[in-house]
């Protein structure tokens, strides 16, 4: 599957209004993919940026909402990650991790926090390098040191620029 990969500011309106449309249709299945920040819906409307993953006819099919300097001082927090139910396990959540790291210069981490019960975002975090920091709750927080990125294999060395 060919995949777009592109990353939008929270002033592309169009980006924001898809992702917030794909969130709410999503909350309202009750579908459990994607993670959010401890049930808070309306951080998608707080996010500085979006990194949206696009199928072959330019439907939004997932994306990563992003806040700055969230969790800690020179963070990009990872704020809510989304993938359609049909595109489930075939990378695309991989894909846009890939594009968020290695566009993450300038932030010392990239951050999330992640349900305990939320198996496939804690393997996709744990396998992309990530290290939990600390337990808040329900949560394990995430956090991963870009000085690193150059060393983690798994993260860069299949990545698409585009």
């Amino acid at each position: 599957m060919d995949l777009i990969v592109k990353t939008f500011t929270r002033d592309n309106y169009k980006a924001m209004q898809a992702c917030s449309e794909m969130f709410s249709d999503a909350k309202n299945r009750n579908s459990n993919n994607g993670f959010s920040l401890g049930g808070r819906s309306n951080i998608i409307n707080t996010c500085d940026y979006f990194v949206c993953a696009f199928d072959e006819d330019k439907h939004l099919i997932g994306f990563l909402a992003l806040a700055e300097e969230y969790l800690a001082e020179g963070d990009i927090y990872i704020a809510q990650a989304l993938v359609d139910d049909k595109y489930q396990n075939k990378g695309v959540a991989t894909e846009l991790m890939k594009h968020l790291m290695t566009h993450s210069k300038g932030y010392k981490y990239v951050t999330a926090e992640v349900n305990f019960d939320n198996a496939a975002s804690n393997k996709l975090f744990q396998k992309a390098g990530f290290e939990v920091f600390s337990d808040s709750g329900r949560y394990h927080c995430y956090a991963f040191d870009t000085r690193n990125i150059k060393n983690n294999k798994a993260l860069v060395s299949t990545s698409k620029k585009r």
